[in-house]
């Protein structure tokens, strides 16, 4: 099984966001921004971008996802959850007003460099 929303072909990365969204979550996004683009470069794996976006606004219900149990947290609680070295450095310029992209580059599940361009 493949997880990690995966563009279709000819998909925008907009088009992607909504079905993805919609597909794990059962929510419908309304308004969303893109912030940034991040580039992951590893030395286990291929090279990957990811499209990051800030939705305010949507609408349904949240229904059982097959990729994990979803729940709602609080924003200050997302630093605390097991995630990769580098998510804190693009989580926090979500609020930023300014487009960006970023590279984390990894050893393994070691962040050992980054660089940040902003616009």
């Amino acid at each position: 099984m493949e997880y990690g929303g995966k563009f279709e072909d000819g998909e925008t990365p907009e088009e992607c966001l909504v079905r993805e969204v919609k597909e794990e979550t059962g929510l419908i996004l309304k308004k969303y921004d893109l912030k940034g683009i991040i580039t992951y470069v590893s030395t286990e794996f291929e090279t990957e971008h990811m499209y990051l976006f800030k939705a305010d606004d949507f609408e349904g219900d949240l229904i059982e996802c097959s990729e994990g149990e979803l729940e709602w947290i609080e924003k200050e609680e997302v630093p605390n959850l097991k995630t990769w070295e580098g998510d804190n450095l693009f989580l926090n310029k979500l609020d930023d007003s300014n487009f960006f992209t970023m590279k984390l580059e990894y050893n393994g599940d070691k962040l050992i460099n980054y660089k940040i361009t902003e616009y």
